[in-house]
């Protein structure tokens, strides 16, 4: 039982399949509060600010980490990092050496991703 509850403030190696995670959370449902506060190393009373502190200092705050999404500008050149997208520009720059500028126009539109 402890073993499942100090686990949830690391982070794990491998996630469990969520049957297996359901069943060990009902197992722990069913748990008496008194092995529940010894195995979360706490009291009734909660925490202390000074265990608080150090809470927060080993394990950091308790919120969700998001993904930074990157501007527009850069979400556009990164879609041209591509070995397609290279070769459709590198055809359309031979397409306006030879002078056929509509397979030029067709081979730069078709690397613009939508």
């Amino acid at each position: 039982m402890s073993i499942l509850l100090s686990s949830l403030f690391r982070q794990p190696k491998k996630i469990p399949e969520p049957e297996q995670l359901s069943l060990r959370f009902a197992e722990e449902a069913h748990t008496t509060l008194g092995n529940l506060l010894i195995a979360l190393d706490t009291r009734r009373k909660g925490l202390t600010a000074a265990e608080a502190r150090k809470r927060i200092r080993k394990y950091g705050f308790n919120e969700i980490v998001r993904e930074k999404t990157l501007p527009w500008s850069w979400q556009l050149l990164k879609s041209f990092h591509s070995p397609f997208i290279y070769l459709l520009i590198g055809l359309a720059i031979v397409s306006y050496h030879i002078g056929d500028r509509f397979d030029e126009f067709t081979l730069i539109s078709s690397a613009i991703k939508p």
